[in-house]
């Protein structure tokens, strides 16, 4: 445990880069606000650093007179009394834990950016927002302008010859699709259409053995239907190891920029809500927060918003998340400092 004089020190939790500022009394680990609030440790009775080293200093108290003596009373318990060593040595086995329960993000990150500009004012604007989020996450992106319907699947199919052709030491893949579209579908430049889920099965674990266990993840800026949402007034009251046999669909995020059946929002010369929202979200927490995390924050931003229309009258919009990851996804670059 680190003392209260210590916590001057960085001294950050190893699954959420947060500072260790409580004590988890059931493992007896330094824990961060994320551990208590949703992680391994949310349903442990837990103690702020002050309050867990005046404790510290009392069952020390203890320990000492107890350590000298030849005998105890057999009602005596000891199951308070926890060595040090034994403390250090179980902190150590959490870390390492929570060390599995992160994707390893030392390897190269490449992406691929597929857009149709043609008919979509604003698009431009979310290449270049998108492009400056992966020079800044680390991750080579190949950008291809207004492909054909088929062409999405030929750029697709071109990427994961690429990807495989780097071996084992690719860590991510980052998808970005963004065209008109219905449900299910994306219409390429040239008026054809592609499906979606085709797309997808091209970067799965059994047709992409290079992203095997690694996590792939998917933007999709296109329109899911015709259905437009008003919004409603409303009044509130005052992790285990990798399987040996790894299923077909896992390590897959799948991000959209609106509801299925629901239209998607794109300004002419600032581009789309989602993707503008997304790079500002993630360029200012990569450092801090998981991506969960991140398009949680995403998801609110975005949902808060009053679309304009052209009738003048008023829109919202709710991107959805989708996902199958088995660890935490930080897109911190290997070897950046919190």
């Amino acid at each position: 445990m680190v003392g209260h004089e210590e916590m001057g020190a960085a001294q950050l939790c190893c699954s959420h880069g947060l500072p260790l500022k409580y004590f988890c009394e059931t493992d007896q680990l330094d824990v961060c606000a994320e551990c208590i609030a949703g992680g391994l440790h949310r349903d442990h009775p837990y103690l702020n650093m002050e309050e867990a080293c005046k404790k510290r200093k009392q069952q020390e108290q203890v320990c000492i007179p107890l350590q000298r003596s030849i005998s105890l009373p057999p009602s005596f318990n000891t199951g308070h009394i926890t060595s040090l060593e034994q403390t250090v040595q179980r902190q150590d086995s959490m870390r390492e834990k929570h060390k599995i329960e992160v994707y390893d993000f030392s390897g190269e990150r490449l992406a691929l950016t597929l857009c149709v500009t043609s008919g979509r004012a604003g698009a431009e604007a979310d290449i270049f927002a998108l492009n400056q989020l992966f020079f800044r996450l680390g991750f080579v992106n190949r950008i291809v302008r207004d492909p054909t319907g088929e062409g999405f699947k030929r750029e697709l199919l071109a990427f994961r010859g690429w990807v495989e052709s780097r071996g084992s030491c690719i860590s991510c893949c980052f998808v970005v699709l963004m065209a008109h579209g219905r449900p299910g579908i994306l219409i390429g430049s040239d008026g054809t259409t592609v499906n979606l889920e085709q797309l997808f099965q091209a970067m799965d674990n059994q047709n992409c053995p290079a992203l095997q266990g690694k996590p792939k993840i998917f933007l999709i800026q296109a329109c899911r239907g015709e259905q437009e949402d008003p919004g409603i007034m409303y009044t509130t009251d005052a992790l285990s190891h990798l399987s040996k046999v790894l299923p077909t669909h896992t390590d897959s995020l799948f991000i959209y920029s609106s509801q299925e059946g629901y239209v998607s929002y794109r300004s002419e010369t600032e581009g789309s809500i989602l993707i503008q929202r997304l790079v500002t979200v993630f360029l200012k927490g990569f450092c801090e927060f998981h991506i969960l995390e991140l398009l949680t924050k995403v998801i609110r931003e975005v949902s808060d918003i009053n679309i304009p229309t052209r009738n003048q009258q008023q829109r919202k919009s709710t991107p959805l998340v989708q996902y199958t990851l088995r660890k935490l996804l930080y897109l911190k670059p290997s070897g950046m400092a919190a």
